[in-house]
């Protein structure tokens, strides 16, 4: 996790950020700054300027510290959680960028630069982590399941993780491999569904695995406009949800009818 507050780690110690501000750098570390699009000012967020990516170096610093317990009352008698402290500092970063400055803590051991750099590289995927999380929190809506049993309760939980997982690679795939063929993250069957959404709404029809996000992201109401930033989890949840539905009116009505008819109204045959 990443440290916010500059803490106090006991009487007569530095703080938290000063300590690793005074030590030395231990190593260096060549940076991979992605890009930022430009973002409004809402309630919530200020407002960002647009940030082309970017590799820059950055300092590497870490150290052991104690984190006292709380000073509330639930707390007292407890003792200090001992956990290792890094540093990542961007040197040498643009005038028109904010630098790169992170202090994440974490209880894995930190002794040497491989194991510094593992925490770095483990903490840079936090967003996507976040994103899971909010497509099975928000998407599946995994909170409301409410089994009787604790083990229908995991089993229910497992197999949202995995809808997730899908829905969380086929963004990343979509965005940075779009070249992909379809096949490589959808059925036949929902090629098919997809292929026939496309030609009834008048759309371009998917060609490989972008196309296919894109008319999966239609289903949702997705527009497509020339300026829209590409689809986000929540619309490819939403047309994964309805993609899934007509997957399954297709599967009912295979195995009432004729299998061979139903391919050349889909065109399969």
């Amino acid at each position: 996790m990443r440290a916010k507050h500059n803490r106090n780690l006991g009487k007569g110690e530095l703080k938290l950020f000063d300590n690793l501000n005074a030590s030395r750098p231990q190593a260096h570390l060549k940076l991979q700054v992605g890009r930022q699009s430009a973002r409004r000012s809402c309630r919530s967020q200020k407002a960002r300027a647009a940030q082309s990516a970017r590799q820059t170096q950055a300092e590497l610093s870490w150290c052991e510290v104690k984190l006292p317990a709380p000073q509330k009352k639930q707390f007292r008698g407890c003792k200090p959680l001992r956990i290792h402290a890094v540093q990542d500092k961007e040197i040498h970063a643009p005038e028109d960028v904010k630098p790169v400055h992170w202090f994440p803590l974490t209880t894995l051991p930190v002794k040497s630069r491989a194991q510094a750099e593992q925490v770095i590289q483990r903490y840079r995927v936090r967003w996507r982590l976040e994103d899971w999380h909010r497509v099975l929190k928000s998407g599946c809506k995994v909170e409301l399941v409410a089994h009787r049993t604790e083990g229908r309760q995991q089993r229910a939980v497992t197999i949202n993780a995995v809808i997730t997982w899908r829905l969380t690679v086929i963004t990343l795939l979509g965005r940075e491999t779009p070249e992909l063929p379809m096949e490589v993250m959808f059925s036949e069957l929902e090629i098919a569904c997809l292929q026939d959404f496309a030609a009834h709404c008048k759309l371009p029809p998917p060609t490989d695995l972008s196309s296919a996000i894109v008319t999966m992201a239609n289903l949702a109401g997705y527009q497509n406009r020339k300026h829209d930033p590409p689809p986000g989890n929540q619309k490819l949840w939403e047309g994964y949800l309805r993609l899934a539905n007509m997957v399954q009116v297709v599967e009912v009505l295979l195995s009432r009818a004729h299998q061979g008819q139903l391919y050349k109204i889909l065109h399969l045959g």
